[in-house]
């Protein structure tokens, strides 16, 4: 009896969808891809990830450090001799980060916001407490 669920990939694989979106934006339109290099491009991918983070890895402990940065990705790029990717890498790396600085200042700007009419909630509690106090004979105040 077949299943009708799919199994997810495990974390190391990549999905074929993504690869196949970053080749077919280097193709032009009327370039087809077959089945069996989806396949080759898809297992590529994998195995070029794994030999630029070991590189990287020798790296980064060549350097007495334990936590792998993109500094030691950029120095594993030249030790590989694809150093003239690093422009294109960094220019990547730094839209990332602008776009989750963008995101940290939305979510900062999100939680300083009062929750919608609270001012105004405040401001009539404010007045009603205001007219109460008018009420009061000022020898009980």
């Amino acid at each position: 009896m077949e299943s009708s669920t799919t199994a997810k990939p495990a974390p190391t694989d990549f999905q074929q969808s993504v690869i196949l979106r970053l080749v077919k934006e280097h193709l032009p339109d009327n370039i087809s891809v077959g089945k069996d290099a989806k396949s080759s491009l898809t297992k590529a991918a994998k195995l070029f990830v794994q030999y630029l983070t070991a590189a990287a890895n020798d790296y980064c402990q060549s350097c007495n450090r334990t936590l792998l940065s993109s500094n030691h990705v950029f120095g594993a790029l030249d030790e590989l001799e694809l150093g003239h990717y690093k422009e294109k890498l960094q220019k990547a790396l730094d839209e990332y980060k602008a776009t989750q600085a963008k995101k940290a200042d939305k979510k900062k700007d999100d939680a300083k916001k009062p929750e919608d009419g609270k001012e105004e909630n405040e401001e009539e509690v404010e007045d009603i407490m205001d007219e109460d106090d008018e009420d009061v004979p000022e020898e009980a105040k």
